[in-house]
């Protein structure tokens, strides 16, 4: 049971970084506004499952230390890092969605408190998506 349990765990690890690292890189992510998010919550709720199952082990407190220090150290700069985490995990950041057409959609996000909301045009490529457009308002008007 434990090995599977770790084994589900690297997968969803695997996939979390592997989708991070390709949006990073190329802006394309999975189909959806909400499939991230609940690729991040799955992944969450499996590292609390984690450390619940191998306290025992020194790693798991680790483990746990890690995560609670990496909260408490993005609040410090007057919670910037807090609210791009939380902002971008949640269903918060999103402002409005809108399909265009069957092969594009529209969307307006907001990651910071600091910076304006980013309109983005995503083109749907199957179970994946791409983002070809991305900007602010302000960004819109310069170019009329």
């Amino acid at each position: 049971m434990k090995k599977k349990l770790l084994i589900i765990y690297f997968i969803l690890s695997l996939l979390l970084v592997t989708d991070i690292m390709v949006y990073a890189l190329y802006k394309i992510s999975l189909r959806g506004y909400y499939a991230d998010i609940i690729l991040f919550w799955l992944w969450f709720l499996g590292s609390i499952t984690v450390i619940i199952v191998f306290w025992k082990n020194i790693l798991a407190k680790l483990f746990l230390g890690a995560i609670v220090l990496a909260l408490i150290l993005s609040m410090a700069p007057m919670g910037l890092f807090f609210y791009a985490f939380i902002l971008s995990s949640t269903p918060f950041g999103l402002r409005m969605e809108k399909d265009l057409n069957k092969y594009y959609r529209a969307q307006i996000v907001s990651y910071s408190v600091m910076t304006p909301p980013w309109l983005q045009i995503i083109e749907k490529k199957g179970l994946i998506e791409k983002q070809i457009i991305q900007c602010t308002d302000s960004e819109l008007r310069d170019k009329l």
